[in-house]
């Protein structure tokens, strides 16, 4: 991952959360079943996605090569998630080197996702973990200690999970390692853990949408997808923004229970599109490259799609670059195809 670009850019990461959100189920209500992540990490740097869509990144908050000590949060997932199987993955890096000896025990990155749903009959609030991973540093054996002296591991929680709805194993996959400053191997792993939505989610692209492939046909199909988006934040046409974050503003309006999508969109634009709309024109110069600098990256089965700079992570065409300052404005929807159309 090339991180110094990453740490000049804006995106707030409601833009990924807003865009994912993509139903038009007119006919469906709000879901009953909402499911929040619950993160934690305490020096151990990670990266969380779910259905291999990027969620959080211990590297926004504190940079490459620090240690996150005592981080913590909790945020609606509800409309990353499939019908069926699902996978929470995290990936990690070993920093134990970096870190003071006596903190080496209170290491961890820990993931949890809640199911919570209101009981019609008593109308409490009940909550469920029907996902978990937890990463933490164990001692290596004495013969391998000149490569690492800790090794990241996945350690089972205290929580009990429904074996219905949560795979019992969690993957733990030794990626290639990288090399710190010095020129030293640095442990990358991945943990994924699979979980099942076993009721109707509301959102068209779970429910309306058609795999996309990735051919250089489709691939250019998204291009052009990008340049209408830049044409209306060069335009600032607000109508054509509009027209472009449906069918995911109305189904994000569904899905915190707000019959008025305009209110939705108003909110969403104003967290969004309109930081694009008032980028000095002078200062700020569109530049999405070529369409070969990009990957066309594929999730949940080909259900979400976006375009991302080759060698970053969450770089699309939809950026806007301060030459004098060095500084990068990017934007990052999440697309889904619907009735041979690429949509937000």
């Amino acid at each position: 991952m090339k991180t110094d670009l990453i740490k000049k850019l804006s995106y707030p990461l409601f833009l990924v959360i807003m865009m994912i959100g993509m139903a038009k189920a007119e006919e469906q209500e709000t879901p009953q079943v909402k499911y929040q992540l619950r993160f934690k990490a305490n020096y151990i740097s990670c990266i969380v996605r779910i259905n291999g869509v990027f969620v959080y990144s211990t590297y926004d908050s504190v940079g490459k090569g620090k240690n996150p000590i005592q981080i913590s949060f909790g945020q609606d997932i509800t409309q990353y998630l499939d019908q069926g199987e699902n996978e929470l993955s995290i990936e990690a890096t070993n920093i134990a080197e970096y870190i003071p000896s006596h903190r080496i025990e209170q290491s961890y990155c820990e993931v949890d996702i809640l199911a919570i749903s209101n009981n019609s009959t008593t109308g409490d609030i009940e909550r469920k973990t029907v996902s978990n991973i937890r990463y933490s540093y164990e001692k290596n054996p004495k013969w391998l200690k000149r490569n690492f002296p800790y090794l990241l591991s996945v350690d089972e929680s205290n929580i009990n999970l429904d074996e219905r709805l949560s795979s019992n194993k969690v993957g733990l996959k030794q990626l290639p390692h990288v090399y710190d400053a010095d020129k030293k191997p640095v442990q990358e792993t991945l943990a994924s853990r699979s979980f099942i939505v076993n009721h109707h989610q509301p959102f068209s692209w779970v429910n309306d949408s058609t795999p996309f492939e990735n051919t250089p046909e489709n691939k250019k199909r998204l291009w052009d997808k990008y340049q209408e988006i830049l044409k209306a934040v060069a335009d600032k046409d607000k109508k054509a923004v509009r027209q472009l974050v449906e069918p995911g503003v109305s189904d994000m309006a569904r899905h915190y229970g707000d019959s008025n999508a305009e209110g939705q969109f108003e909110f969403s634009f104003a967290d969004t599109f309109h930081h694009y709309f008032n980028l000095n024109p002078d200062v700020y110069k569109a530049n999405p490259l070529t369409i070969d600098d990009y990957d066309l990256e594929i999730y949940a089965g080909g259900k979400l799609f976006r375009l991302n700079r080759k060698g970053y992570t969450l770089v699309s065409p939809l950026r806007w670059e301060n030459s004098v300052r060095g500084t990068t404005r990017i934007y990052n929807p999440i697309f889904t195809f619907i009735n041979g159309k690429i949509v937000m």
